[in-house]
């Protein structure tokens, strides 16, 4: 029972992670965007 629970926890721990990651991501890649459109002008 403690075993899975732990083994929960961890599965839930590396999700936040990965969405820290791709909002991380998706953050600077719409930067970059920004910074491509304004170049063009």
């Amino acid at each position: 029972m403690i075993l899975r629970q732990c083994k929960y926890s961890v599965i839930l721990r590396n999700k936040t992670v990965f969405f820290n990651y791709l909002s991380y991501f998706f953050r600077i890649s719409a930067i970059i965007f920004k910074k491509n459109i304004l170049q063009m002008n």
